[in-house]
């Protein structure tokens, strides 16, 4: 995975991705598509790009608040993996307490 400052990570957070999230934005009525949230709303890739998803394409772009873009990504985990990322959680909440 291209981390920030890599030239991919450049490519994909550029004017075509801030062009591309702003319209998918406007046609979902800035609302999640998901739950109908406003707010704190996040453009997610429907296929994945290290899976070949088009970066850009409107088809491959849906708008979801916090709450349902972390949903979505917690049903592809593995158990272990959910598991893992339950535990980090825990500790971030008792390290920003």
């Amino acid at each position: 995975m291209a981390g920030p400052g890599s030239r991919f990570h450049r490519k994909i957070n550029g004017r075509r991705w801030h062009t591309a999230r702003r319209h998918v934005l406007e046609a979902s009525g800035w609302r999640c598509e998901a739950c109908g949230k406003s707010g704190a709303l996040e453009v997610h890739h429907v296929r994945a790009l290290h899976k070949g998803g088009n970066p850009w394409a409107a088809s491959n772009l849906s708008v979801l608040c916090r709450s349902c873009h972390i949903a979505r990504h917690r049903r592809a985990l593995t158990p272990a993996e959910l598991k893992w990322r339950t535990l980090l959680g825990e500790v971030w909440e008792k390290a920003t307490i």
